[in-house]
């Protein structure tokens, strides 16, 4: 009953989404045809927490910008594709840290990654931090 109490007041003020959108950002949001998922951390320091292995870290902080597999496989000096894939790529996706500028085709020679709004904010954590 309380978060409903609490909902309704924060959607009274007319300022509910704009709070959950600077507090979580939008990687709460899932659009579908007929929904909207929003998917809320128990708190704002449970998002943007440091659960990360070394290797997401280690991804996070040299995506600077849109980039291909083979160009961050060579930055980071990996040079297997399947274990840059299970041990960096495909956990920081998972985590919503990283996304794939075309996610309808995966295997694309044109695929390239990019980090998300939750991996923008991670990785400024991490340089402010350094």
């Amino acid at each position: 009953m309380r978060i409903y109490r609490d909902v309704e007041l924060v959607e009274s003020l007319g300022s509910g989404i704009p709070r959950i959108l600077h507090a979580y950002g939008e990687d709460c949001f899932k659009f579908t045809d007929n929904f909207i998922r929003i998917t809320l951390p128990i708190s704002a320091h449970d998002h943007a927490s440091d659960h990360a292995s070394v290797q997401v870290k280690k991804l996070i902080s040299i995506l600077t910008r849109e980039m291909g597999r083979a160009e961050l496989q060579e930055l980071l000096s990996i040079k297997n594709r399947d274990y840059f894939r299970t041990d960096y790529l495909n956990p920081a996706i998972n985590q919503g840290y990283v996304e794939p500028t075309i996610p309808d085709k995966p295997n694309s020679q044109n695929q390239k990654y990019r980090l998300t709004s939750k991996g923008a904010a991670f990785h400024k954590k991490f340089e402010t931090d350094k």
